[in-house]
């Protein structure tokens, strides 16, 4: 006979919290784990393929072939910028 679990597994996911603390986290019973992701998006292609900074407000665009150098750059919503 099966066991049916009635409430979500915990288990010790490798990691901290801002404190320094292990955190525990649920996870369903087929082991699928819930997350929140934070942080910029970032989209690698050509120069001539980057779209206008308009519409990448917040992302960065690696252009692996641009002349100046390789240097990953954000969209502030009008133009483009290298993050020294």
């Amino acid at each position: 006979m099966s066991k049916v679990l009635t409430r979500p597994l915990r288990v010790l996911i490798q990691g901290k919290d801002q404190l320094g603390k292990a955190r525990y986290v649920n996870v369903t019973e087929s082991g699928d784990l819930r997350v929140q992701l934070s942080g910029n998006d970032v989209v690698i292609g050509l120069l001539a393929d980057r779209p206008p900074a308009s519409e990448m407000r917040g992302r960065g665009y690696y252009a692996w072939d641009a002349p100046a150098g390789q240097k990953l750059t954000y969209s502030n919503g009008t133009t483009w910028v290298v993050n020294q």
